[in-house]
């Protein structure tokens, strides 16, 4: 199963806009949305401010994920700030 992530903001209640994915007309797909507790708004295309330590370990999981994708778990793992 290959996983995409996409980071978006809802312009419109309840619903969703997703768009550019490599997906194809009658191609079966699974969507799991998250909401992160912290919901505080950035504009999309903001720079990340990330320091040395998350950047050396985002690095790592690039280079040990090649050339798969990282699991759900390990995203979102990552995204907590955990090993």
């Amino acid at each position: 199963m290959q996983a995409i992530k996409v980071e978006t903001i809802v312009e419109k209640e309840g619903e969703l806009l997703l768009t550019n994915l490599p997906v194809h007309p009658d191609q079966r797909v699974e969507v799991i949305v998250l909401i992160p507790e912290e919901n505080h708004s950035v504009p999309l295309g903001a720079p990340l401010q990330v320091n040395e330590e998350e950047w050396q370990r985002l690095v790592e999981m690039i280079r040990q994920s090649e050339p798969r994708f990282p699991t759900l778990d390990e995203a979102m793992n990552f995204s907590r700030g955990r090993p």
